[in-house]
């Protein structure tokens, strides 16, 4: 409720008679007492009634303020405190404009672990691309600032983290001191099962040829791969007589694409093709390799091997692929193509 008001009259010199020592009653005592009065009634009020009811615990909805922008029109002090309140436990919960908090606004180490609840900042409060290498200042994150098992699959984006890897099929192998074939199992099909150590079951994987020699490509073109924990798993239908060096890239974004034979253009060499690549940057140097996944037939294999090998360049742009060759292909070829990004 509002504050009591002193209604007391305090008019009371101006209501003494004309002559007050006319009587006994109104003596020097008593008229010094009628000064004295007015006074004595407001140091009452003060500090029995005001200063109570300031001291109350409703009294600062009855303490007007100027208006503040943004909190409430029309204030009292009770409904600023709480305005201020909410903002406060807004911030605390999350409940941030976005971009209000810039760097500008932070100054050097304002945000530290000392001051970041144990999970706060979770997966689902980041918005995708939030942690990227450029809003990530050099040694900012350490292994002393990861809590265990914090970093794991379930928390790293598809195509955030990618590995190389290189191997050999081998055609041979020593066994007690004899030179055996490494394709184990009677087939077909056949098995050669390869060590690779950081290998990831499941997950999925670029493969290549490293070799330009036609019949390790023709080798490799019988092949199937399988990704295994620590280990390469190959299969053939034939027990392949040749050394196939590979390359497998694990992780990143894996487009598949076709280079269609009737889309060059030129009237002189180099035959050119610009293929849609969408979400590949112009400063990425992607990984492409022919995919004969599709194919069925070792002629067609050969077929599209020997349109591939008239590709001599690819260059990266903004949402595409652009190809150079040394003549045009007769088939379409299907390519896979590696964005590998650090």
């Amino acid at each position: 409720m509002a504050f009591t008001q002193l209604t007391d009259d305090l008019s009371i010199i101006s209501k003494l008679p004309d002559e007050p020592n006319d009587s006994v009653e109104h003596d020097g005592t008593w008229l010094k007492g009628q000064f004295d009065a007015a006074g004595n009634a407001i140091k009452t009020y003060i500090n029995g009634t005001l200063l109570t009811e300031l001291g109350g615990t409703g009294a600062a909805a009855n303490i007007g303020t100027d208006e503040i922008t943004g909190l409430v029109s029309d204030p009292d002090l009770q409904s600023v405190l709480e305005a201020i309140y909410q903002v406060a436990e807004d911030a605390q919960g999350g409940i941030v404009a976005d971009e209000s908090i810039t760097t500008a606004k932070l100054h050097d180490t304002a945000v530290t672990t000392t001051k970041i609840a144990d999970a706060n900042v979770t997966h689902a409060k980041l918005s995708d691309n939030a942690v990227e290498s450029n809003n990530i200042g050099t040694g900012a994150v350490v292994d002393g600032k990861l809590a265990n098992n914090s970093v794991n699959r379930a928390n790293i984006k598809d195509g955030a983290v990618t590995s190389e890897f290189t191997a050999t099929i081998p055609a041979e192998i020593e066994d007690g001191g004899e030179t055996v074939s490494a394709w184990e199992y009677d087939g077909p099909p056949y098995m050669n099962e390869i060590e690779c150590t950081g290998m990831v079951s499941g997950d999925p994987v670029t493969w290549a040829c490293t070799s330009a020699d036609e019949e390790v490509l023709a080798a490799y073109a019988l092949c199937t791969f399988v990704a295994d924990d620590d280990a390469i798993l190959v299969s053939s239908d034939d027990a392949i007589t040749l050394d196939i060096p590979i390359s497998a890239t694990q992780g990143g974004t894996t487009y598949i694409k076709t280079v269609l034979a009737a889309d060059w253009l030129a009237t002189d060499l180099p035959m050119k093709q610009e293929i849609t690549v969408s979400g590949l940057l112009a400063t990425d140097k992607p990984i492409v390799d022919i995919d004969l996944s599709a194919v069925t037939t070792f002629a067609d294999a050969e077929e599209a091997l020997e349109a591939y090998g008239y590709i001599y360049r690819m260059v990266a742009g903004a949402d595409k692929l652009t190809l150079y060759a040394t003549e045009e292909t007769l088939v379409d070829v299907n390519i896979k193509i590696k964005a590998v990004r650090k």
